[in-house]
């Protein structure tokens, strides 16, 4: 009696799982800058980021969000960042700040 209550639970748990919906991932692409050219005044070249979703393993019942897919997080918008971003050689000093 003990068994089947253990794998009748145990199944029940499994499908409750498996009805949950799945995470909406993102992805990043990134765009390294290459070479700054070796002229009088060079200006470096943009480092490009892009975010992307990724709908690859969701349901087909899923919604899908629209737009781009914001990847700061709220608590550090209009903050000076302390860590997490580091540039090196760090030629122009400055305060690092998450964009709005």
């Amino acid at each position: 009696m003990l068994l089947l209550l253990l794998v009748a639970g145990v199944a029940i748990g499994t499908l409750y799982v498996l009805s949950l919906p799945r995470p909406v991932l993102i992805t990043a692409s990134i765009e390294a800058p290459g070479l700054t050219p070796n002229v009088e005044n060079p200006r470096p070249r943009n480092l490009t980021i892009e975010f992307e979703y990724d709908f690859s393993g969701l349901k087909p019942e899923q919604e899908r969000p629209t737009g781009s897919p914001s990847v700061a997080r709220i608590d550090l918008v209009d903050k000076v960042l302390q860590s997490g971003i580091s540039l090196s050689p760090l030629r122009h000093p400055g305060v690092h700040r998450q964009p709005r």
